[in-house]
């Protein structure tokens, strides 16, 4: 069995407010391509709610370090009351959604993920000497680039959530029609 380390546990981002959340993912898919990782989606559902859309969205993703380390980064996105809204931005009139918005990122090290080294407890043991002992400069400059990724995209999407600070809202649009407020 390799050894997953945990090096950032449940780094949180929250946001309350507008955003479009096509363009979330698809600024995240595209922090993800600039860097070269490989990317999975483990869980992407939404559900209608009284109050708005809830969305559940979990992704990993991956890139190979070393001769036998992988370096993961899984991104879990959490979205409550989430409705459209009619916003203007520089005099111009847009629909775009509003909710909250909470992002949790962790960051893994994955050593040898190719299970070479768990045939036997001998190989085992070396293989704990080698990471911990031998290459331990090697293990910290990945644990130090890890730590940088994570936090590079935890900054990238405050980023990306503040532009929408200049955005005013409107009215709202409805999203979907309740037979419960109709009585």
């Amino acid at each position: 069995m390799s050894e997953m380390r945990t090096i950032v546990d449940h780094l949180k981002l929250e946001y309350n407010g507008l955003f479009d959340v096509k363009e979330l993912f698809n600024f995240i898919d595209a922090w993800w391509m600039e860097r070269g990782m490989e990317k999975r989606t483990t869980k992407n559902f939404e559900i209608n709610t009284l109050t708005g859309k809830f969305i559940e969205w979990q992704s990993t993703t991956w890139t190979k370090m070393g001769e036998s380390q992988n370096l993961l980064i899984r991104i879990r996105i959490l979205i409550y009351n989430m409705r459209k809204v009619e916003a203007t931005q520089n005099n111009k009139k847009l629909k775009i959604n509003e909710g909250k918005v909470i992002t949790y990122i962790d960051g893994f090290i994955h050593e040898d993920y190719r299970d070479e080294w768990d045939e036997k407890p001998l190989f085992i043991f070396l293989r704990t000497l080698r990471s911990k002992f031998f290459l331990r400069a090697y293990t910290e400059w990945f644990e130090h680039v890890l730590i940088q990724r994570v936090h590079n995209l935890y900054n990238s999407l405050e980023k990306f959530f503040n532009v929408y600070s200049h955005y005013r809202v409107v009215s709202n649009v409805p999203s979907f029609y309740n037979p419960f407020e109709a009585r």
